[in-house]
């Protein structure tokens, strides 16, 4: 995109956009005509790279090709804000420079991977220094969403951030960092007095499909096994997350999990 020209990027960024929401439009018209649903059905099933099955099948990769979209929506919001463009456009103009001194004409594929891992680090220590600076719950709020952005960016075909050994320390260090300052600066609730549960949950939060984090409420439920024939009974800890009313995830601990600041079976909202 060209970021030395404003107009120029956000006019990309704006047509993006309309793209996208007129393609949410499309699936929603699609998924709630059943004529029209088993008529795209049917071109889909005629695609031998599409490997659809059935119309449930189908209902579902529509279903999840609009979440996508709805995601992407509210990140070419982000990127529209005049702030963010500026910060994106310092980012890029660093590695740019990162790139050359390389020398292009020396680059091959090991070499390449390098640079990215390199890239990752820089972004990483980007997130740290913005984390640090961050006073109001406006900025906090932005950095959970370009922090939960990023770690949709894979590295590589089907590798994300996280999932790279050589950098997996420096970015937990700075999601605990994050989820440490949010809660202290009261944006997200304190769930436990233990780092662990409360890194766990806030970690699978941003990695989620809601697409807004405001509307996110969860519940602590309580989970008793016991096997056909046995005495003995097992405590475990369910944590569901809903996006407003609608169930998004359960989160299954193998113990029953005491220290937590919150009732259980009790619906609560995580950003306050």
């Amino acid at each position: 995109m060209r970021m030395r020209d404003r107009k120029g990027y956000l006019q990309e960024i704006a047509i993006l956009k309309k793209e996208a929401g007129k393609r949410v439009l499309d699936i929603e018209e699609c998924l709630n005509n059943h004529n029209l649903l088993r008529k795209e059905f049917k071109i889909a099933i005629e695609d031998s790279s599409k490997k659809i099955f059935s119309l449930s099948d189908f209902t579902e990769v529509l279903a999840e090709e609009k979440e996508k979209l709805q995601i992407d929506l509210i990140d070419y919001t982000h990127e529209m804000d005049p702030t963010n463009y500026v910060k994106t456009k310092l980012i890029i103009a660093e590695n740019v420079e990162m790139l050359t001194e390389l020398g292009l004409e020396d680059l091959n594929e090991r070499k390449i991977y390098s640079f990215v891992i390199e890239l990752q680090k820089e972004f990483l220590a980007a997130f740290e220094k913005d984390v640090k600076r961050a006073k109001t719950k406006k900025e906090i709020v932005d950095i959970i969403y370009r922090f939960r952005f990023y770690k949709r960016l894979p590295v590589k075909k089907e590798v994300f951030p996280r999932s790279v050994k050589v950098i997996r320390e420096e970015f937990d260090a700075v999601e605990k960092e994050l989820i440490t300052k949010a809660c202290k600066s009261k944006v997200l609730i304190i769930l436990s007095s233990s780092i662990a549960i409360n890194f766990d949950l806030f970690s699978n939060l941003t990695g989620s499909r809601i697409i807004k984090l405001e509307d996110v409420v969860i519940e602590f439920k309580k989970k008793i096994e016991r096997p056909l024939g046995s005495e003995v009974k097992t405590e475990k800890t369910l944590l569901r997350m809903y996006e407003d009313t609608t169930l998004e995830s359960t989160r299954e601990y193998d113990t029953f999990i005491d220290d937590i600041e919150v009732k259980y079976n009790r619906k609560i909202e995580v950003f306050l």
